[in-house]
């Protein structure tokens, strides 16, 4: 199996955060966080930034929070949205930057 690109990781960070905050069962959220988490390790094992580094980390948190609460009120959902927008505004910086790097 080949690694997953940053890119992908990005998509499926995204994908996941995105059915923590849909809702479902604790079973669900648990699962979705558990994907999500095991994205952002290996998102952290490539040489990025600290911002990325430390927009992970928020990110992991958060989604934690909301999938072990079970929270689904509109405050927690858009809490988690804001710090998943972060984390994608840092990725899409990191991955422009290393795209002009190389073409």
């Amino acid at each position: 199996m080949n690694a997953a690109t940053l890119e992908e990781l990005l998509a499926n960070v995204l994908r996941d955060a995105g059915w923590i905050m849909a809702g479902g069962s604790a079973q669900f959220r648990e699962g979705a966080l558990s994907e999500l988490q095991s994205s952002l390790r290996v998102i952290r094992q490539h040489p990025i930034n600290l911002d990325i580094l430390h927009a992970a980390k928020t990110l992991s948190e958060k989604a934690a929070q909301v999938a072990a609460n079970n929270a689904s009120d509109t405050a927690s959902v858009m809490d988690l949205r804001r710090v998943l927008a972060e984390f994608e505004q840092a990725m899409r910086a990191y991955l422009a930057t290393a795209k002009n790097r190389r073409g």
